[in-house]
């Protein structure tokens, strides 16, 4: 009889234990997501504020990333040249990440 309880005990942890883990993946999931969609927000909306009417006068020069800059185009002579950081990006990236399942995380409570 003691063995029966011992282990019903025990499922019942391993289970609990079970519970939490997917619901724990389940939030970085939705954080992960969420995060995407907010970085490329950003990333657009920069983009829109670059090649509105009030920056007329930066025409020959484009750079996107927030809080870093990770892409630049700029004019020369007849050409157009780009550069890309992807150390920036992946920082972009990682910051907005961390942001946003912080933000979650604190939301949640």
């Amino acid at each position: 009889m003691n063995n029966e309880i011992l282990d019903t005990g025990y499922d019942n942890l391993v289970e609990d234990k079970n519970d939490r883990i997917i619901s724990f993946v389940i939030f970085l999931t939705k954080g992960t997501l969420l995060s995407i969609l907010i970085f490329f927000s950003i990333s657009f909306l920069m983009l829109l504020y670059i090649i509105s009417p009030l920056t007329i006068g930066e025409a020959n020069r484009f750079e996107i990333g927030f809080p870093f800059i990770y892409y630049k185009q700029f004019q020369m002579d007849s050409y157009l040249a780009t550069s890309w950081n992807a150390k920036k990006l992946l920082a972009d990236c990682f910051l907005t990440w961390l942001t946003t399942i912080v933000v979650c995380y604190n939301l949640k409570k």
